[in-house]
């Protein structure tokens, strides 16, 4: 489903506390020449993110022609990981399940903030799973993550920035994996991922 990913807009959530640069065009359609890889790379809050998306060799399906929906987790979302996460993740040998983990952020339509808004139900990801949109909710959630910017917009699709990393899981609470304290959630950690 990867591979099939050159095959997904458009109102800003108040209070949102980062604004993108001036030329990321919000409340509107997919005016930017730029695609989405230019417009997280211009962002300090998807580095990180974006450094996973290199990592995977998946920048070539975020500048494919789309469209595209990319839930995109901030710096904030990586403050909530088990530190050892990243490090395990960018290993050689954990390279399907940092692939899996990326695409399952990615959506292979574009949908806007204003088609999210009031629905709720599941969405079905470039990983091939389901992630569980509730737009009924305030702030919105993609899974357990609060969606806190919706519709940046880009050439190839939107960008919808959340605080929480979404890993795909067939149990959405593995035996053995204690909630994180701080959002009630199982902390995520590379076992967690499947390949």
């Amino acid at each position: 489903m990867i591979a099939g990913l050159a095959s997904a807009g458009t109102l800003g959530l108040a209070g949102c506390a980062e604004k993108p640069p001036a030329d990321v065009p919000l409340d509107g359609p997919p005016t930017s020449a730029n695609d989405i890889v230019q417009i997280a790379g211009s962002i300090e809050q998807f580095s990180t993110f974006m450094i996973l998306v290199e990592a995977a060799e998946m920048e070539s399906a975020l500048k494919a022609e789309g469209p595209l929906t990319v839930f995109m987790p901030s710096e904030v979302a990586f403050t909530k990981i088990e530190p050892t996460v990243l490090t395990e993740l960018l290993l050689p040998q954990n390279k399907a399940k940092l692939i899996a983990m990326v695409s399952y952020h990615i959506l292979p339509r574009r949908i806007s903030g204003a088609e999210l808004r009031g629905r709720a139900g599941g969405l079905t990801t470039a990983q091939g799973t389901t992630v569980r949109i509730d737009g009924i909710v305030n702030p919105m959630k993609a899974n357990s993550a609060s969606i806190t910017q919706l519709d940046i917009n880009a050439r190839n699709g939107v960008i919808h920035r959340i605080d929480e990393l979404l890993v795909p899981r067939e149990d959405p609470q593995p035996a053995g994996i204690a909630p994180n304290a701080a959002s009630g959630n199982p902390p995520v950690s590379s076992e967690s991922i499947p390949a």
